[in-house]
Formats: C-alpha cells, structure tokens, sequence
C-alpha cells in the first residue's frame, strides 16, 4: 500500500513540474539554432584504441516547422591509436626504431600509447515532442535526435619512419532523445543521449552543453 502511495506521489510530482514548465509561456520563434558543446564517451570496447579526449563539436540546424529541424555537425577530439611495436625478449620491452634509428620509441605498453586526432562530421535532425502536445512555447524542449555521418582520423603510422596519415573515413550513425531548457529566448542548456554505431564500435554517446537560438 506504501508503495503504491508513493507511485502515486511521483507521478502527481511529475505532472505537477511539467504543467509548471507549460506553463511558462514566451515568444521562442527563432528559425536558427546552434549548440556548442562536448561528448562524454561511455564505452569503450578496445583498450587499444580507445577514446582519450572529450569530443568537442558545433553543430546548427534549421527550425522547417515547430515540430522539426535539420542540419550539421561537426567535431574535434583525442583518440588513443594503437601502434605496430615489437616486442624484445631481453629488454621485456616493446620497441619501434626508425630505419636510419635516429627515432624509437621503447615502451611497457604493447599498443604505444600514441594520441591521435579524430574528426566528425555528418547530418542531424530533431523531432520535437512538446510541440505535439501543446500549442504554447515553452521553455522546456523534449526531441528525438537522429544523426549519420562520418569520422576520420589523424595519427602517426610507424613504418620505416614515422609518418602522420589519415584513415578512410568511417559510418556513424545514432538515434536519441534529449532536452534543452532556455533561460531565455535566445539562450539555453541542452544534454542528449544516442544509441547506435559510434567509432571504435562504441554504442553509447552523451552530450551536452551550450544552445542558442536566432
């Protein structure tokens, strides 16, 4: 019985906060948003090349209704690349050297440790529900987010000298749901969360920070 009374509190707690949050009213009619923030990455399923570094990204759209936006998105960041060394049985140490041995790298890690750069870009679009439910702007924004796109990195290959090459570019893609809430017309905090085809096989994405509103 108590724990059907506080079931029943909560729901009525929640009803109670977004009623709240409909009701405050005001005039949210800008066709252009941007949002500026980074990417926490939450699995990670090789060790070896394994994300690092926080991704930063911009991305902005365009509203085509009150229900619907699209655009693009970019993004910077650190991925950790696993590098081709040689183990030597009497040092017990992993080793590269350059042809002519003027470089070498001598490590206890068998992946070399070695940071490279990756960049995102791709397509986004967001669904956005209370504007389904309700006629008023508010500042509350529930959306389903979709993405698809592409990464590449740059990272340093050890052949007979080391040399920094890109890899071909790689599919992403997610789906998602998130929420922006502004603290005023133009100005606002947004965090999301995908699931899908991430690099490394990662299939779990967060995001959060800064959106604006023109």
């Amino acid at each position: 019985m108590i724990r059907k009374q506080n079931i029943i509190t909560a729901l009525l707690l929640s009803f109670s906060t977004i009623s709240t949050v409909l009701s405050q009213t005001t005039v949210f009619n800008g066709k252009v948003n941007l949002r500026m923030g980074g990417s926490i990455f939450n699995s990670k399923n090789d060790s070896r090349h394994a994300e690092n570094a926080a991704l930063l990204f911009t991305s902005a759209s365009y509203n085509f209704s009150k229900y619907i936006d699209a655009g693009f998105y970019v993004g910077y960041g650190g991925l950790s690349h696993p590098s081709d060394l040689d183990f030597n049985e009497t040092t017990g140490m992993y080793e590269w050297y350059s042809a002519d041995s003027t470089s070498y790298i001598i490590t206890n890690n068998p992946y070399g440790g070695k940071t490279s750069t990756a960049v995102k870009y791709g397509l986004t679009t967001d669904i956005h529900l209370l504007a389904l439910l309700t006629e008023k702007e508010t500042r509350l924004d529930l959306y389903l987010q979709a993405q698809a796109g592409l990464t590449t990195e740059k990272y340093e290959a050890l052949e007979d000298e080391a040399r920094m090459r890109w890899t071909d570019p790689q599919a992403e893609y997610g789906i998602g749901m998130g929420v922006r809430y502004r603290f005023t017309k133009s100005v606002g905090i947004f965090t999301d969360y995908s699931y899908g085809k991430f690099y490394n096989n990662d299939r779990h994405k967060i995001k959060l920070g800064l959106a604006l509103t023109f």
